[in-house]
């Protein structure tokens, strides 16, 4: 099945929230390394990734874990997947804030997985003496989603081991992973073997899920109560919306190259979205609309930086953009929006003092 088919079969882009990037690209400037020109190379920002409504292509995440590890090792990512903080994360971060148990802490991670992403499935299959985890893919990804999953399963073995203690079992547990080469050298004793594209799996004894979790205290409470306000938008029109609205200002982002980010071709997707009466044109036009109108609003740049801002070749190609969408150029917006402001201000009373003037 190709890329085009399996997002077929999704039906709609397959989003991630930003953040899931952080703890990699934190480690990444531990190392030396700068962050903002790497996510340059895929016109991303840092701040951009920190804000609860992002959302970009699972592609896209796969393609910076790669990076990362092309400059730094191959093991690197599996390696911060085991050292780093996992409560500085989402969905982990949401799940340890209150679970007790490590059942009670998995069956909230599935819970809150879903208010991050539109495209994976985590399931707890319990059967015997056995308990497997799984990470199961609704698409087929176009870039390689294997130093991704030896980070992700590194966790989920850091926390296995943390968990059991002196009950470590490693001959009981078993990994299903992309790339098993990916992982560390030390890897708890762990026997990992090969699978496909399609996701990743941990097998370990059923008993270990009454296991009391270890003690950590989740340092992203506000964060991640920002993320349950946003969750991940499910259906067509409303993802299409997000990566548009995440790219818009940062490229020069056209019907075509919204098309691409969402790993569609320009064609289906136009089909798709006739059924909601608009079209990736009308989506690039709204997204620029609405950050020029924010940018007159909220900020003091001049209509020329605002237009080099959105990809526009001058000032005049914007102002015959904007009154086209508006009615109003983008002073008359500017004059007006700050007239609204100064009417809103209450004026208040003068008071009789006897201070000294």
């Amino acid at each position: 099945m190709t890329g085009h088919d399996a997002h077929a079969q999704h039906r709609t882009p397959p989003l991630t929230r930003g953040r899931v990037i952080v703890p990699l690209l934190l480690a990444f400037q531990e190392s030396g390394q700068s962050v903002e020109s790497l996510l340059a190379e895929f016109d991303l920002s840092f701040s951009e990734l920190n804000a609860p409504s992002c959302f970009i292509p699972h592609d896209t995440v796969y393609a910076v874990f790669e990076a990362v590890a092309q400059k730094t090792s191959p093991d690197f990512p599996a390696l911060v997947g085991q050292t780093s903080d996992p409560t500085v994360a989402s969905p982990f971060g949401q799940a340890f804030r209150v679970a007790k148990s490590l059942a009670d802490f998995i069956a909230r991670f599935c819970v809150h997985a879903g208010n991050n992403t539109n495209a994976v499935t985590m399931t707890l299959d319990v059967s015997g003496e056995f308990a497997v985890l799984s990470a199961k893919r609704r698409f087929t990804p176009c870039c390689s989603p294997a130093y991704m999953d030896a980070f992700q399963i590194s966790r989920w073995a850091t926390l296995l081991h943390e968990t059991a203690g002196q009950r470590w079992e490693a001959n009981k547990v078993l990994v299903r992973v992309n790339r098993p080469d990916l992982l560390p050298s030390y890897f708890y004793g762990i026997r990992a073997v090969g699978a496909g594209s399609d996701g990743y799996s941990i097998r370990f004894p059923s008993a270990w899920l009454l296991f009391e979790l270890v003690n950590r205290t989740a340092t992203e409470y506000v964060l991640t109560t920002q993320d349950e306000k946003n969750p991940v938008p499910t259906d067509l029109l409303s993802s299409i919306q997000s990566v548009a609205n995440s790219r818009v200002g940062r490229t020069d982002l056209s019907a075509t190259a919204l098309a691409k980010a969402c790993g569609f071709r320009g064609a289906v997707l136009n089909r798709r979205l006739a059924a909601y009466g608009t079209s990736l044109s009308r989506i690039v036009i709204e997204a620029k609309c609405d950050q020029a109108k924010h940018l007159l609003s909220k900020s003091e740049l001049s209509v020329g930086d605002i237009a080099d801002h959105l990809g526009y070749s001058d000032a005049t190609a914007m102002t015959r953009a904007f009154k086209k969408w508006t009615g109003q150029t983008p002073s008359e917006f500017r004059a007006r929006e700050m007239n609204s402001v100064k009417a809103s201000v209450p004026i208040l009373d003068p008071v009789e003092c006897d201070c000294e003037t």
